[in-house]
């Protein structure tokens, strides 16, 4: 379990990263079953002027059941009040399965497709980095109709005396990102701690 990601910005206006990562898939039927994932992605930014900044990622997640997902995401991002720190921004993500059958292990649709547009604001608060998302938008599972979703993030992190890093994430989703019920939602709140080693 965990993630890498090597970054490199060949222009002051281009970035590019290169991500890998690996994980259990967190339903009970695939705990029981021992399944876990991969997951390798490269993804661009690019800045167009001061205001616009376009991002694309082209990912493969396979699982270890021998399922496997190629993903795109695409962000549109404008740099709406930018010293407030406040953007609006536009996104779209899709994903196609190898295998529709996985024994309802998990929410695995041959296709997936899902746009937002919403609001984001990050500010520098009192030494502490503060960062929210507000966003609806709408989903398609296969060739079903397209249902409403929304989200809502609030994150914020901070350096404690002895140079730990503290992050607290408060989040809401309404999508069908691992279930297929037709009020689907989940909430959580993660706590991080990052402590440098000598």
């Amino acid at each position: 379990i965990g993630d890498v990601t090597w970054s490199l910005r060949p222009r002051e206006s281009t970035g590019v990263e290169l991500i890998a990562a690996g994980d259990v898939v967190a339903t009970r039927a695939a705990i029981e079953r021992s399944i876990s994932y991969g997951y390798a992605a490269a993804s661009v930014e690019q800045q167009f002027g001061p205001r616009w900044t376009a991002t694309g990622l082209v990912g493969w997640q396979p699982f270890t059941d021998g399922n496997a997902r190629t993903q795109f995401r695409a962000r549109l991002i404008y740099a709406l009040m930018p010293e407030q720190g406040v953007s609006a921004q536009a996104r779209w993500r899709q994903y196609s399965s190898s295998e529709q059958d996985v024994e309802r292990a998990y929410f695995n649709p041959e296709h997936y497709r899902n746009w937002d547009v919403g609001l984001t604001w990050r500010r520098r608060v009192h030494g502490w980095t503060v960062a929210g998302l507000a966003g609806l938008g709408n989903e398609r599972v296969d060739d079903q109709s397209w249902t409403s979703t929304g989200i809502f993030e609030l994150r914020a992190e901070g350096t404690l005396r002895n140079e730990s890093v503290l992050s607290l994430g408060l989040v809401y989703s309404r999508a069908a990102g691992f279930a297929t019920a037709p009020d689907y939602w989940y909430g959580a709140f993660n706590v991080g701690l990052t402590v440098p080693l000598r």
